[in-house]
């Protein structure tokens, strides 16, 4: 592993190194988010029902009984123990994750999987060894996505799938949180309210150049798309709670947006590849 991954790696387990929210769904929660709030906020986008039964019918789509799956980034195992919930024992599970951290309280939170501490862009599996594999917000995370695609298809058999969930631009249903944000780049600012950044950036893209490389090199390998879809809807939950907007309207108002057609209201998008 050369230096630029040993320093995103060290830059992971940094992060993961001491869970302030261990309740949190998502592992990034867990480390830095602001307050429980966001937790609660956090929770509810990975957990709420409209997005458990979009996946679930992805995942029966997809996989099959005796396969072989593995999660890219698996994090603390999440949605790994989601296909569980779904399939059992009847599939072989598997997740790496850069960060050693994040194994050690995968092992702990879903025990069913084999896991593995590797970079995306360096997988430790023969050709051709899985039926399925997944990315689920992986991809704005890792250094090289060109590198982390190439391996995914490489341990992918012929005919197998990918599922990756990738994040989009999104409009603020309130609109307030977007006139704030033209303000601020006008170097208008407020004392009441902050958008400050606790956690260090680990993201190499911009969203739009994201999606663009995604397009590119999936293009480059000859994946086929066979199906896309936005869902999760998005509320800058940090910003309006200091604004004394309560908790429990900010989660209404989003499970709302949530199982409305508008995806301009909406962050996550998730593209389905045949090999």
């Amino acid at each position: 592993m050369d230096s630029k991954f040993n320093k995103h790696k060290e830059l992971m387990d940094k992060i993961y190194e001491k869970p302030q929210y261990p309740k949190a769904i998502d592992l990034w929660g867990s480390f830095y988010a602001d307050n429980k709030d966001q937790v609660i906020y956090s929770n509810w986008r990975h957990n709420n029902i409209k997005r458990q039964k979009i996946e679930n019918l992805v995942f029966e789509k997809l996989i099959k009984p005796n396969n072989k799956i593995l999660d890219i980034g698996c994090g603390k195992g999440f949605f790994l123990r989601r296909i569980y919930e779904n399939f059992g024992d009847s599939i072989d599970y598997y997740g790496v994750d850069i960060s050693e951290v994040a194994i050690n309280l995968a092992k702990k939170y879903f025990m069913k999987a084999k896991y593995t501490t590797s970079s995306g862009e360096n997988l430790p599996f023969e050709n051709n060894s899985f039926n399925y594999v997944q990315l689920i917000s992986t991809l704005w995370h890792v250094v090289d996505q060109e590198k982390v695609l190439k391996e995914a298809h490489r341990v992918l058999i012929k005919g197998g799938f990918i599922y990756m969930v990738i994040h989009k631009k999104s409009i603020d249903p309130f609109l307030l949180f977007e006139f704030y944000r033209k303000l601020k780049k006008s170097k208008i600012t407020s004392n009441k309210v902050s958008l400050k950044k606790t956690h260090p950036s680990i993201h190499t893209l911009s969203l739009d150049s994201l999606r663009n490389e995604i397009d590119r090199i999936s293009n480059n390998l000859g994946l086929t798309l066979i199906d896309k879809k936005i869902f999760v809807s998005h509320i800058q939950i940090g910003f309006y709670r200091k604004l004394k907007v309560p908790m429990f309207f900010l989660i209404k108002i989003a499970d709302i947006l949530n199982k409305l057609p508008f995806t301009c209201y909406k962050n996550l998008e998730y593209r389905i590849y045949r090999k």
